[in-house]
């Protein structure tokens, strides 16, 4: 009986491969598994938003690949700023993928040299043609020391930013850690910087001074324990900030 089964199963596979014919690969959602398929887009390259800035001089789109990057570019564009939207591809010379993660696409009247320059200077990976370059593995760092009770973690999305951050942080006498972020453990509160980079505050005891720190770097601060409640008994806390900030070094992308 168990024979009779076997060949049965074994003419059936037989026909649905004679009538159904070959199947390729379904592939990711929403392609149609055949080889002409556009593939799917990595998620590091959805768009959330475009920027598009154009002068006499100069021409570029940023296309902003998530909502916190996203939110920070809004009120800073000095351009067209457009949700659920993709930067132009015609006329496109050049893309650059930039540290933070954002793309952006150059365009006359600057050169294919000057494109490619302004990357290098941003630290970030170019490519000619209207293709971004492929992505690469996104890096997670942290400099333990450049401030006094902090650690600064920064999520890098371009390869040629890890060396500079390195050198930077080296720089002002920190301790460079590559692929871990800052530990949290003993963390008051966190310094969301513009980009992905935050410091994590494991002090100064006084919130008025982890306030003034953040605010100086253009930061936003979250707390991550409730501070203290404040008594009649209670010594009063000590203004205490961080030792005197050293030249901020790190290269803002525009």
């Amino acid at each position: 009986m168990i024979r009779h089964a076997s060949s049965a199963l074994a003419a059936a596979l037989l026909v649905c491969v004679l009538a159904c014919g070959e199947k390729s690969d379904p592939g990711p959602p929403g392609s149609n598994g055949s080889a002409s398929a556009a593939p799917a887009a990595p998620a590091s390259e959805i768009v959330e938003a475009i920027c598009e800035t154009t002068s006499i001089d100069d021409h570029s789109c940023l296309e902003l690949g998530d909502e916190e990057l996203t939110k920070e570019r809004e009120g800073a564009c000095e351009g067209k700023f457009v949700r659920d939207a993709a930067c132009p591809r015609e006329g496109v010379l050049g893309v650059c993928r930039l540290p933070e993660g954002t793309v952006r696409f150059g365009y006359p009247p600057k050169t294919l040299a000057l494109l490619e320059k302004a990357c290098q200077a941003s630290q970030g990976r170019f490519a000619a043609g209207d293709k971004p370059p492929t992505p690469d593995l996104v890096t997670m760092t942290s400099c333990v020391g450049k401030y006094e009770s902090a650690c600064e973690e920064e999520e890098i999305h371009a390869t040629p930013r890890l060396k500079p951050a390195e050198e930077e942080c080296r720089t002002f006498g920190g301790v460079f850690h590559a692929g871990t972020g800052c530990p949290r453990e003993s963390a008051l509160a966190l310094c969301d910087l513009k980009g992905k980079r935050t410091v994590v505050l494991s002090g100064p005891p006084s919130l008025d001074a982890r306030k003034r720190f953040c605010s100086e770097r253009e930061g936003k601060l979250f707390e991550a324990v409730p501070s203290p409640s404040s008594s009649a008994s209670a010594a009063p806390a000590v203004d205490e900030d961080p030792r005197a900030p050293k030249p901020d070094a790190i290269i803002r992308v525009q």
